[in-house]
C-alpha cells in the first residue's frame, strides 16, 4: 500500500499577499516532509525527513517565488509520490501604462491605445489594464476610480463603443499584474464624440395635394436602414434610440389616403438624430360636378349655362 500524495493549500499560482502552505495526507498518521528550495524531500523508513523538514504547522513563506516540495511516508507503507507547488508571491507595484491616446471615432466610439506598462515578475504579453470612463472630469481619479472596462492580456489598445454623441469623454488607465497589484492610476486623458448624423426627411409620392380618388402614398427616406414612422390623425410622429416608433406607425408599405388627411412622418436610424416631420395634406373630393341649365322660352334669347 502507498502513502497518499501530500497536497498543498493554497494550491500552486500568483499570490499577492504572503504565502503560508498547509500541507496535508489522507494517511492517518503519515509524515510529511517538505522543502522550498527546489530540492526533493526525502524519508527513511522509520520514518523521519532525511532531507527537508518535517511539517508540523503551517509554513510562513512571506513573499515568496519558488518551487515547494513534499513527500508523505509512513511506516510499512511505501512512501508517496514528490509533489511540487510553483508559487508567486509578490507585492511589489506594476509600472503603469505610458503615452495614453484617445481618438473619436464617429459619433458613438472613441480609440484608445497605450504603450504598455511593466512589472519585476509578470511579463508584458501577461499584463492587464483596467480602464475609467467618464463623462465629469476628475472623477476616475485614485479614490474614485472604478474599472469601466478590463482588457485581455497584453492589449495596448481598447475601442469604447456605445458612446453619446457629441459627448466629452475622459479616461484614466492602471496596470494590473498577475498577483493582482495594481500601478498608479495615470493622468486623466479624453477625447469628444463626433455629432450623430441626421437621417434625411421622408419624402412622399404622389406629393400631398388635392385629388379625386384614393392615393396610395409611398414614404421614403435617402437614408439607408432607416426606419419611418408615420401617422394620418394628426398626432406628431415620434421614434426612440432603438429606433422603434413610439407615436404613430412603422412605415413597411404604402398608405392608403381615402379620405382628407394630414399626413406626418419622421425617419429613424440608430446612432442618428432623427430627421425633421415631413407633413403633408391630402384632399380627396369624389363628388362629381353638377351642371344646372334653365331652358329659354321658344322667343328668348340663349341663356347661360352654369357649371359648378
Amino acid at each position: 500500500t502507498t502513502t497518499a500524495n501530500p497536497a498543498f493549500s493554497p494550491v500552486a499560482g500568483t499570490y499577492g499577499t504572503p504565502l503560508s502552505l498547509t500541507i496535508t495526507s489522507t494517511t492517518t498518521s503519515a509524515i510529511i516532509c517538505y522543502t522550498s528550495n527546489g530540492v526533493d524531500p526525502v524519508c527513511n523508513a522509520t520514518p523521519a525527513c532525511t532531507t527537508g523538514t518535517q511539517y508540523t504547522a503551517p509554513v510562513g513563506l512571506g513573499y515568496f517565488t519558488g518551487t515547494a516540495k513534499a513527500i508523505a511516508c509512513k511506516a510499512g507503507l511505501t512512501n508517496s509520490s514528490i509533489v511540487s507547488a510553483a508559487y508567486v508571491s509578490d507585492n511589489i507595484q506594476p509600472g503603469a501604462p505610458t503615452g495614453p491616446s484617445a481618438t473619436p471615432n464617429g459619433s458613438a466610439q472613441i480609440d484608445l491605445s497605450w504603450t504598455a506598462g511593466s512589472d519585476n515578475l509578470t511579463t508584458v504579453p501577461n499584463l492587464v489594464y483596467e480602464i475609467c470612463r467618464t463623462t465629469t472630469s476628475g472623477q476616475c481619479n485614485f479614490a474614485t476610480f472604478s474599472a469601466t472596462y478590463t482588457t485581455a492580456a497584453g492589449a495596448t489598445a481598447h475601442n469604447a463603443t456605445g458612446l453619446t454623441p457629441a459627448t466629452t469623454y475622459y479616461f484614466t488607465m492602471r496596470t494590473r499584474d498577475e498577483a493582482g497589484n495594481f500601478s498608479g492610476v495615470i493622468t486623466q486623458f479624453s477625447a469628444t464624440t463626433a455629432a450623430a448624423p441626421t437621417v434625411n426627411a421622408p419624402t412622399f409620392s404622389p406629393v400631398a395635394g388635392l385629388y379625386n380618388a384614393t392615393q396610395n402614398v409611398t414614404i421614403s427616406s435617402t437614408t439607408p436602414s432607416s426606419t419611418i414612422c408615420y401617422t394620418t390623425d394628426g398626432n406628431t410622429p415620434a421614434c426612440d434610440a432603438t429606433p422603434a416608433c413610439t407615436t404613430g406607425a412603422a412605415y413597411s408599405g404604402t398608405v392608403a389616403i381615402a379620405a382628407t388627411q394630414q399626413l406626418r412622418a419622421i425617419g429613424c436610424r440608430s446612432g442618428y438624430t432623427s430627421s425633421s416631420i415631413t407633413s403633408g395634406a391630402y384632399t380627396i373630393d369624389t363628388v362629381a360636378p353638377v351642371i344646372s341649365a334653365a331652358a329659354p322660352a321658344s322667343n328668348d334669347s340663349p341663356v347661360s349655362t352654369q357649371v359648378s
